[in-house]
């Protein structure tokens, strides 16, 4: 398994945007391993070729709810308006939080403001991966001035009641990353 991903992954990185994949990264999306497919929907998202849209769309029916999350970031980059319509259906469906937290990535990528809310909420999963996940998507976003307010508050929120070290962790860097902490100023 570990000698796969390695492949796949020295595949992507002499392949990034050249926008053709060979066919063992496409026919690695089927692998057993659930590792083996993430790294292929990876390489898969940085190759960036957009005729393998449907082994990727393929892949948002997988029995891992980690393969159906990179597989809707894949979507998005490899083709963002085919993408939007597919997600929009399949998003409101998926149950995992582990699914949901990259089905909102991707919304979040193509524009869809309101998968911030998503994020947000994520930040409050029960899964400390996933809450990880979620506040590093949100400190890398491209955020309007508003939002990055609202998103530093709901991450001081968070790290208010994080019990785990690493979320904790993940939360002070996105905090870094994001800038200051919201304080509220006093009117003079």
């Amino acid at each position: 398994m570990l000698a796969r991903c390695e492949s796949l992954e020295a595949t992507a990185a002499r392949l990034i945007g050249t926008g053709t994949a060979p066919r063992d990264v496409i026919t690695a999306t089927q692998d057993p391993d659930q590792l083996v497919r993430v790294v292929a929907l990876e390489a898969l998202r940085d190759i960036g070729d957009p005729r393998t849209f449907a082994a990727a769309r393929a892949c948002l029916r997988d029995g891992s709810p980690l393969v159906r999350s990179y597989a809707a970031v894949a979507l998005a980059v490899l083709d963002g308006a085919r993408a939007r319509a597919i997600l929009d259906r399949a998003a409101p469906l998926e149950r995992s939080s582990t699914a949901r937290v990259g089905f909102a990535e991707a919304r979040l990528a193509l524009g869809d403001r309101a998968a911030l809310r998503d994020l947000l909420r994520l930040l409050r999963s029960r899964q400390y991966r996933v809450r990880c996940a979620a506040a590093n998507i949100l400190s890398d976003a491209d955020l309007m001035a508003v939002e990055r307010v609202e998103v530093r508050r709901a991450i001081d929120a968070a790290l208010a009641v994080e019990p785990t070290v690493a979320a904790r962790s993940t939360l002070e860097a996105a905090r870094r990353r994001l800038g200051r902490p919201y304080k509220a100023r006093k009117r003079h």
